[in-house]
């Protein structure tokens, strides 16, 4: 964390309680958020039989590994996002 960040987080939290609380559900709705992306990334290598490693690296490279998975020898299985 930077340290202007922690200052405007301690002044949020002692300005007003409500705003911190609206602050920590915003943040909490962010990860959320991520969590879905990351879950969606993961089904598609699996759709092409591959692992979390390549959902990992598609977080990175997303361009990259597109091409890798288009281009590349894994085949589709469309059935493994039905599920």
């Amino acid at each position: 964390f930077s340290l202007i960040f922690l200052f405007s987080l301690i002044q949020l939290f002692f300005l007003s309680r409500c705003s911190f609380l609206i602050f920590l559900l915003s943040f909490l709705d962010c990860v959320r958020l991520i969590d879905n992306g990351f879950d969606i990334l993961v089904k598609i290598s699996k759709a092409f039989k591959r692992g979390v490693g390549t959902a990992i690296l598609m977080v990175f490279f997303p361009n990259i590994m597109t091409m890798v998975l288009g281009f590349g020898k894994a085949k589709y299985d469309k059935s493994v996002l039905k599920k």
